[in-house]
């Protein structure tokens, strides 16, 4: 067998076979092992970093109003919320029926999976609750670092702490919200300022907004966030914001 002759920048040299099979054996191993695992971790890394984040948590909205009998008139809503980015997806109940609710800027999406059919509209939230206070509701869950000066800006201030359910939390006030006269209170989380509960009442009206199992970067299929193929959708009006 003929010498393997391996070059250097500075001089020739000539490997036995036993030294090219180990050159050989160590260079397989750099190429099959340390480098494709370093590359598909930095692939990884670029991938987490620019992924949306996503959010996730349980939401119950009560709007207690005086009916025309001056009876109480209550609805009371719950569901699950999925965040994705500046995209939303609530899927709510209504008696056996479900009822899947997508924002997907400029539009909002009212789908009955049961019949393939919705409803679409412009709007910037999919939640007329919420968007009585926030209407980029979506984009400070996702950023709750946020959510502290946006109280402030709309005229909350801290009045003090509390437990709620065990969990300690700031509570924000306000006598004026967005400069007209409407009460608010929120219990804000303390460990990331994500909201627990919000009281208010305007016009009449009563809303109180609980929040629960939150569950933070969780993989979320884009689909979740996709009109599903087959659906009928006609255009409709956006509902007025409650309370």
């Amino acid at each position: 067998m003929k010498p393997i002759s391996l070059r250097s920048s500075t001089s020739p040299r000539v490997a036995t076979p036993r030294q090219a099979f180990v050159f050989l054996a160590i260079s397989a191993w750099l190429v099959a092992g340390l480098a494709p695992s370093t590359l598909l971790a930095k692939v990884k890394a670029k991938a987490a970093a620019q992924a949306p984040a996503t959010l996730s948590f349980n939401i119950a909205a009560r709007v207690e109003a005086k009916g025309g009998s001056e009876k109480n008139i209550v609805r009371t809503t719950t569901g699950r919320v999925f965040l994705r980015g500046q995209q939303a997806r609530i899927e709510t109940k209504l008696g056996d029926q479900t009822i899947v609710m997508l924002l997907l800027k400029p539009y909002v999406y009212r789908l009955l999976p049961s019949s393939k059919a919705g409803v679409r509209y412009k709007s910037s939230t999919p939640s007329p609750e919420l968007a009585a206070f926030f209407s980029d509701w979506p984009g400070l869950m996702n950023q709750p670092s946020r959510i502290r000066a946006a109280l402030s800006q709309k005229g909350a201030k801290k009045t003090g702490a509390a437990k709620l359910g065990g969990v300690a939390t700031d509570v924000y006030s306000a006598t004026r919200w967005a400069g007209q006269a409407r009460p608010v209170k929120i219990w804000l989380r303390r460990s990331d300022s994500l909201p627990l509960r919000l009281e208010s009442s305007a016009a009449g009206a009563k809303v109180t907004l609980n929040w629960s199992n939150y569950q933070r970067g969780a993989s979320l299929s884009s689909s979740l966030f996709a009109v599903p193929k087959g659906f009928k959708i006609r255009e409709g009006r956006a509902p007025a914001a409650i309370g």
